[in-house]
């Protein structure tokens, strides 16, 4: 389930659970950490819409928008919430505040489940430009021990 309570009331979290038809591993693949990564939100929609169940092993979540209040705010950096940067509090905290509360969620819930997560990052010229590399992960890591 995607929905959880942030500092007491739902925060329903976007994303998308493909399962594909054979065993593998998990793959994770995050985005939108900073509300004006749009080119690195526009990969991981587009990833999100145009992957097929059928012809993968494992499964693949993806994440577009993990911090919702600071995109629909328009808050570049921080979580309006909390004024906080949420790529800064991870693993995050279940008692803290709400970037904290969000990030100790992702943290929990869909980064562990995951051999592999992939974070895309913003490029403003591939952006403006509609270059295909905004398909390129900035960051890749193996999952720490959850």
């Amino acid at each position: 389930m995607n929905e959880f309570l942030v500092e007491g009331q739902p925060y329903r979290l976007p994303m998308w659970l493909i399962n594909g038809v054979g065993e593998g591993p998990s793959l994770v693949v995050t985005a939108g950490v900073h509300a004006a990564e749009y080119a690195s939100i526009a990969a991981a929609l587009e990833l999100g819409r145009s992957l097929d169940p059928g012809s993968l092993s494992g499964r693949v979540i993806v994440v577009p928008v993990l911090d919702m209040p600071a995109f629909t705010a328009r808050s570049i950096y921080v979580c309006p919430l909390d004024g906080k940067n949420p790529n800064r509090v991870f693993p995050g905290n279940p008692q803290g505040s709400a970037s904290e509360q969000i990030a100790d969620w992702v943290f929990r819930n869909v980064m562990c489940s995951a051999l592999l997560t992939i974070k895309f990052l913003p490029c403003r010229e591939e952006l403006l430009f509609g270059n295909l590399r905004l398909f390129a992960p900035s960051k890749v890591s193996l999952c720490p021990s959850c």
